[in-house]
């Protein structure tokens, strides 16, 4: 195990469920950009037999690839990653997406000093295909939440291996958001500690990626799944908080909707009002108002 200045680094394992694409070269250039100095690439080829040749190394960094002659879906490339890797701490990167240079380093440092956190995870900048950010992923973890949808990209997160030891994996039933059901099972394992900085980014195409935003009807087929799965593991309290969850969201959109009507109300009442001083009646009068105003305060002195 690597020390540098008396400092151990335990291997962190990065897991790239490579489909070929050619932006794999940036997520890769990502990773050996990075500050921390102890990581291993494994790179599942979940694309089959064509896939182009790929390096042995990264940087300073080794890379292992696991070869396949047929393609593989999401959740089975990512289960081959796990059993593959041999850090203390692993994480995964779509082969479209890369690394800020710290991020693994203070999601390491982070999870070193907390025992009972499971993982740790950084904010995201997600852009479009043309380079311009469109959103940020960057929440506080709320278990309850989480329940309810997932809100943490894949390449977010680093956890513990010990997450993999007590039974972790990717539910190969699942079409899409594998990844927010295997946040699931981590935080049943321990806490989420969140990092309050953009440590990767999210590269968001049309027509490209895992299709949530594509195909609404698939999404929430796999999302049902998920709830069914989970709804009969989670005790009385757990309902309750997500039910209690429900209704604090109702209650604070109908509060938004006043607040926005108000708005309205008092953004119309100001245009009304400007337009009166504008009016050429107003400009007419305005020698009489002054005049009006100049008795007042004489009947007001007497």
């Amino acid at each position: 195990m690597p020390v540098e200045n008396g400092v151990v680094h335990p291997l962190v394992s990065v897991i790239i469920r490579s489909m070929d694409r050619p932006t794999l070269s940036k997520a890769l250039d990502s990773i050996a950009a990075q500050t921390y100095p102890n990581i291993e690439i494994i790179i599942v080829n979940a694309f089959g037999k064509n896939h182009s040749a790929l390096s042995t190394e990264c940087g300073n960094h080794p890379i292992r690839i696991v070869n396949n002659q047929e393609s593989l879906n999401r959740c089975q490339a990512a289960n081959i990653g796990l059993h593959a890797a041999s850090g203390d701490y692993l994480i995964f990167l779509d082969d479209d997406d890369w690394f800020l240079p710290h991020h693994l380093e203070r999601l390491q440092q982070i999870l070193s000093c907390n025992e009972a956190a499971i993982a740790a995870y950084a904010g995201i900048q997600c852009i479009n295909e043309f380079g311009e950010e469109i959103s940020r992923y960057a929440e506080n973890f709320d278990p309850i939440q989480l329940r309810i949808e997932n809100f943490i990209p894949i390449h977010a997160v680093l956890f513990k291996r010990k997450a993999l030891d007590n039974g972790a994996h990717f539910d190969v039933a699942l079409e899409l958001c594998e990844d927010w059901d295997f946040w699931l099972q981590l935080a049943e394992m321990g806490d989420f500690k969140f990092v309050p900085e953009i440590g990767a980014v999210y590269r968001i195409q049309r027509g490209a990626g895992s299709g949530i935003r594509d195909n609404k009807v698939r999404t929430r087929q796999v999302m049902t799944a998920i709830y069914r799965k989970w709804i009969s593991r989670w005790s009385d309290d757990t309902l309750w908080s997500v039910l209690e969850y429900a209704r604090y969201h109702k209650t604070a959109i109908a509060s938004e909707r006043v607040r926005l009507k108000l708005e309205e109300v008092i953004a119309d009442r100001d245009h009304q009002i400007l337009a009166l001083m504008n009016s050429t009646s107003w400009r007419i009068t305005r020698p009489m108002r002054a005049i009006s105003s100049l008795f007042k305060k004489i009947g007001a002195s007497d």
